[in-house]
């Protein structure tokens, strides 16, 4: 199922802002995948990563980019596992970590930063 990324809603000083499109939409099957599409300014849809259950995806960001396995779909957010933690992402917050995400490359990038930190 084709589904519209929106940000969350969100409360600040007393100020209620409503959940608002964003430039991604996914194709979930619940329980198995995802596929990010990413919305160019010229209104075309570019294909960016797809993942599994057991794929390796990014769920937080320093001066290293932390990676785990995806353990669950849903149609409302990604949950990635590492050392026995669950992290769970919502839509929005998952595809713009991972539109891009090579593991490959993540790997290289923290193996070369951590020798600098």
């Amino acid at each position: 199922m084709m589904i519209k990324v929106m940000t969350p809603g969100r409360k600040r000083g007393g100020v209620e802002y409503p959940p608002t499109a964003t430039e991604y939409t996914v194709d979930i099957v619940v329980g198995r995948s995802i596929k990010i599409y990413c919305q160019r300014k010229d209104l075309s849809m570019v294909a960016g990563s797809a993942f599994e259950i057991g794929d390796a995806a990014e769920y937080g960001s320093y001066n290293l980019s932390y990676t785990g396995e995806i353990t669950k779909i849903t149609d409302k957010a990604v949950t990635i596992k590492k050392y026995g933690t669950s992290h769970r992402l919502n839509l929005y917050e998952f595809c713009w970590r991972n539109r891009n995400f090579n593991a490959a490359d993540t790997a290289a990038r923290n193996a070369e930063t951590s020798m600098y930190i």
